[in-house]
């Protein structure tokens, strides 16, 4: 029994700012000027040969750069700590630390010394990546967070929240599992785990300028540390009514902030796609295609 909550304690992640090589000898002689990085601690895969090689080291920290939104990874350096490390794996950490360059030509990688260490909370799985959806569908209308115009946006990770997005009443009785089967039975699937799975949406608000919308679409989920940004973008149209005024996508569960970011896509003559043709989402449209 002791035991059992030994390890449940040491499985916690420690929230604390954690000193590792402030201190160490092999830390304070290193000449390199220190700096803060945060980003995602977590496993660096080996090259699936047998045995250790030279230099070899398990660990890595992951984070997108602000001004060019290059994915960097640094190498972690921090001797002795490799269980410490190993308990905060998947967390957000924010490094003081030194980038310390070792090797040459092909050879040559980014080293992180950490000196001290914070860790800011579970990352989100899937980060750096554009996730693809599972599911979607233009063939519902769910409830959106009151004030908001033109269209409106909900991110669903809980039967509780689909209750609320159908618009049912929580004193119903299973009003958890009816509104699920709903939103799976818009998606045409038999179900939608809440503990993998979630619901991002985009749709009209049913406000007067939102009648000449003829297209709503969800063109890209980019998952960074701290959640999912949802780009997507509308169209404007002479036509009354259109299949497209909604756009609803089932994606892998993202825990975190959940964003949604408008994309121009009034167009002339010459101009470009505002998202390439290689990350578009393409929409499901049911029935007949619009003439």
């Amino acid at each position: 029994m002791y035991h059992l909550l030994l390890v449940g304690v040491m499985m916690v992640p420690l929230s604390e700012d954690l000193s590792v090589g402030a201190g160490q000898p092999w830390y304070d002689q290193e000449a390199t000027k220190p700096q803060s990085v945060e980003g995602i601690l977590d496993y660096l895969a080996g090259t699936g040969r047998i045995g250790i090689p030279a230099g070899y080291a398990p660990f890595r920290v992951v984070f997108k750069e602000a001004t060019t939104g290059k994915v960097i990874q640094y190498i972690v350096h921090a001797p002795g700590f490799e269980t410490l490390l190993a308990l905060n794996v998947g967390q957000r950490i924010k490094v003081d630390g030194k980038v310390v360059s070792k090797g040459e030509g092909d050879a040559k990688r980014e080293e992180l010394w950490i000196g001290k260490m914070e860790t800011l909370g579970a990352a989100p799985l899937n980060a750096f990546t554009e996730i693809k959806p599972i599911a979607r569908t233009n063939r519902c209308l769910l409830q959106t967070k009151p004030g908001e115009s033109e269209v409106g946006t909900r991110f669903i990770r809980s039967g509780k929240e689909a209750v609320s997005a159908i618009g049912l009443s929580p004193d119903e009785p299973d009003s958890d599992r009816r509104a699920t089967d709903k939103l799976a039975e818009f998606f045409s699937i038999k179900s939608i785990d809440w503990k993998t799975q979630m619901v991002i949406y985009v749709g009209t608000t049913f406000q007067p300028r939102a009648a000449r919308l003829t297209k709503i679409e969800i063109t890209k989920l980019d998952v960074h540390e701290k959640g999912v940004t949802v780009y997507w973008k509308s169209e404007e149209g002479l036509r009354p009514a259109s299949p497209y005024v909604s756009d609803a996508v089932l994606i892998p569960r993202v825990d975190g902030v959940v964003t949604f970011k408008q994309e121009q896509s009034k167009k002339t003559n010459g101009d470009k796609d505002a998202v390439p043709a290689k990350d578009r989402i393409l929409p499901v449209i049911p029935g007949a295609p619009v003439k």
